[in-house]
Order: structure tokens, then C-alpha cells, then sequence
């Protein structure tokens, strides 16, 4: 499945569902990419037919295309296509929510899916997914620009191999570490802490040291 953050809030979206993290709950992760949202921009699109069309419109009004651009929005759309991480994908007809997301650079494309990457969190918390396909008639953007990137990778040992390829992302909470690892943190007290950035540490802490290419 996926995690999703908004503000106060963390999501799990799995099969279309939607459900809340606990606090000490130990959350493996792949690959992830995380804001501290400010406001630098609002966007309005009218007659948004497809998610091509929504990419085309958004890039053309974006102040520009080469920083990494956080995306929030709230309104009705009146079909939307979802898809899971096993790529199933589901229909949704007349409904309201809020959608979250990134737009990646394209310089940036050897490390991570170029583009829009949004996912959609219904009002009634029902119905949650990736975004395959959007039709809405308005939308309004709140755009945040990001002209910087801290890549955090993992710190354990089997990331350390001289070949890449022999590398196995650990799948369970048990790590090999040749630093004695700090003491667990609250997930949601981290990210609502502080002005600013999560800290890396923190974030280390909080999700499992694996990643994929």
C-alpha cells in the first residue's frame, strides 16, 4: 500500500481503504517523499477531462517546472480513476475529497517516477487511492515550490555492498547496524513538531532502512 500525509493526519491507503497509523506502530517503507507544506501559489484548472489534460494544464500555469512542486487540493470531481499498488484500479463517480501529492522534475528521473503523483482521500475517508484518471469541471491547486532535496539513505549494513545488485532490503523490524540505533520515536509527534523539515534522524528512525531502484 502507500502512506499518505496531511497535515496532523498519517494514511494508510490499501485496496481502496483508508485507515490511521498508530502511534508506535513500525512502518516498512520502499521509497518515500515528504514536505512540510507552506503555500506559495494557488491554481485554478476548469474542465479537467483527463489526468494528460490536468498535467498539461497545471505545468503551463506552475511558476516553474524544474523544482520539486507539493501539491494539495480540495473539491468535486466527477469521475475518478484509482489504482493500488498492484495497479487494480476502481471507479468512482460523484464525489468529493482532497488531493495530495509531488510533481518530480525531469532531471531527477533516474531516482524517482518524473511527473505528478497524486492520491485521493475521499471526505467520508471510504475511499482512498492513487489518482489513474481525474474528471472535474474546477479545481483549485495550493502549490508549494521546493528548490532542494535531502535524499536520505539507509544506514544498515546490507545496504553497504560493493555490488548494487546484490542488495537486499531488509523486510522486518530486526536491523544490522554498525551505529548503536537511537530509541524509537512517535511518528505523528515528529512530523507535528518544530517549523521546518522533519529531522533526517528522525526519519531514519521511523521508517525501515530499505529502498528500491
Amino acid at each position: 500500500g502507500a502512506l499518505v500525509f496531511n497535515g496532523d493526519d498519517v494514511w494508510k491507503i490499501k485496496d481502496f481503504k483508508l485507515e490511521t497509523t498508530g502511534e508506535e506502530e513500525y512502518i516498512p517503507i520502499a521509497y518515500g517523499m515528504f514536505k512540510k507544506f507552506k503555500t506559495d501559489d494557488r491554481i485554478t484548472l476548469k474542465n479537467i477531462n483527463t489526468f494528460s489534460d490536468f498535467s498539461k494544464q497545471l505545468d503551463e500555469k506552475l511558476e516553474t517546472v524544474n523544482y520539486f512542486v507539493a501539491i494539495r487540493a480540495k473539491g468535486s470531481f466527477k469521475r475518478l480513476i484509482l489504482q493500488t499498488e498492484n495497479s487494480e484500479r476502481k471507479v468512482v463517480e460523484n464525489t468529493k475529497g482532497t488531493l495530495i501529492g509531488f510533481r518530480v522534475p525531469d532531471f531527477y528521473g533516474k531516482l524517482s517516477n518524473t511527473g505528478y503523483t497524486l492520491y485521493y482521500i475521499g471526505d467520508d475517508k471510504l475511499i482512498a487511492g492513487k489518482v489513474y484518471e481525474l474528471d472535474a469541471s474546477i479545481i483549485s491547486f495550493y502549490v508549494d515550490y521546493s528548490n532542494r532535496i535531502e535524499l536520505i539513505l539507509p544506514r544498515d549494513k546490507t545496504f553497504k555492498v560493493k555490488d548494487f545488485a546484490q542488495y537486499e532490503p531488509i523486510e522486518n523490524k530486526t536491523v544490522t547496524s554498525d551505529k548503536k540505533q537511537p530509541e524509537n520515536k512517535d511518528l505523528q509527534k515528529v512530523i507535528k513538531q518544530g517549523n521546518g523539515e522533519p529531522n533526517p534522524e528522525d526519519m531514519m528512525q521511523m521508517f525501515a532502512p530499505k529502498m528500491s531502484f
